[in-house]
């Protein structure tokens, strides 16, 4: 049977975001491994590192630029509640890079908005009652 964590943290690395559950008495190791399973990956815990912001607040919004020379590099050994984790905290990853033989650098790519520019790219969607084609249904219309 699963036990359901009410806390969570957002793993970030690149494009991507993964929710992953969590309990104040898991190490940093325990999480590692967690992410290993969820990514699918062949890498083992060792060639992965987890990041925080030290100076992160929970009503900040996500479009804040991320300082990554700010960021803290958490400790396998240390107990999540130690880390300072918090429920929805963003954590960044990095991984091993065996070809070059050094770590990644924190990349999070910003995301764009949908909305962003819709306004000027697409003509006013406007709907004529009297056209005679909105009033064809069915067989007929296709």
């Amino acid at each position: 049977m699963f036990r359901v964590s009410g806390k969570y943290i957002q793993v970030r690395r690149q494009q991507r975001v993964i929710f992953l559950c969590f309990e104040a008495k898991e190490t940093i190791y325990h999480l590692k491994c967690k992410l290993v399973d969820v990514m699918a990956t062949n890498r083992p815990p060792s060639e992965i590192r987890l990041f925080i912001d030290p100076d992160w607040k929970p009503d900040e919004p996500a479009t804040k630029p991320l300082n990554v020379a700010n960021l803290t590099l958490l400790a396998d050994d240390m107990t999540v509640e130690r880390a300072g984790l918090e429920n929805g905290m963003n954590v960044y990853l990095t991984m091993f890079d065996t070809q070059k033989g050094q770590w990644e650098d924190v990349q999070v790519k910003e995301y764009e908005s949908l909305d962003q520019g819709m306004d000027e790219d697409m003509p006013d969607a406007t709907v004529d009652d009297d056209d005679p084609k909105k009033k064809e249904k069915g067989k007929g219309r296709a």
